[in-house]
């Protein structure tokens, strides 16, 4: 009785192992699509227009990590958000981050995956404003391109095999950015 309680027992803690390791295994491809709260540009002299959006692309290369549960992904993030500044008439202002990214991947529990993404890339500022002061025009127009990062600790909760809800906490275009993840 014993050996068969613990067979069933292997079998189940395998079974759940095999899962666990499932959600960003070698080869596997996602695509985030989030929203962002908190912006890191823009503050409350400024009304949005167009709130923070991003997508990311993230390819898992290596998995079976620590204790099988690891995997690193590499891929591609863009982002952006566009602004009215409240000071000037017709001031518009937006911010693009683009650039690759790479993650590590741990899975803690079923259905759950969590990582760390580290940015490298291209910050794009651009500004269009209109002023008129005493009578006098004057107008602006200009982009500027620096160098942009970011840094998030985020999750994925799979609600299936190919969709999850997904969260990410850090710096970059935004503080905090929730969505969708479609699994390839």
């Amino acid at each position: 009785m014993k050996r068969i309680a613990l067979l069933i027992i292997a079998m189940l803690t395998l079974g759940f192992a095999a899962q666990a390791q499932s959600t960003f295994s070698k080869g596997t491809t996602t695509a985030n699509l989030g929203l962002g709260i908190g912006g890191t540009l823009f503050d409350k002299d400024y009304s949005v227009l167009l709130p923070p959006v991003s997508l990311g692309i993230d390819h898992s290369v290596v998995s079976g990590l620590f204790d099988g549960n690891g995997s690193i992904g590499v891929g591609g993030y863009i982002g952006s958000e566009v602004y009215r500044y409240k000071g000037f008439d017709k001031s518009v202002w937006s911010q693009t981050l683009i650039g690759p990214r790479g993650s590590l991947h741990y899975q803690f529990v079923d259905k759950l995956d969590t990582y760390f993404s580290l940015m490298l890339g291209v910050n794009i500022v651009s500004w269009n404003y209109n002023m008129k002061m005493a009578d006098v025009a004057i107008k602006d127009k200009d982009t500027s391109v620096g160098f942009g990062w970011g840094a998030h600790f985020g999750a994925r909760y799979y609600l299936s095999d190919r969709w999850a809800l997904m969260g990410e906490l850090g710096y970059g275009l935004t503080f905090l950015t929730l969505g969708a993840t479609y699994r390839f």
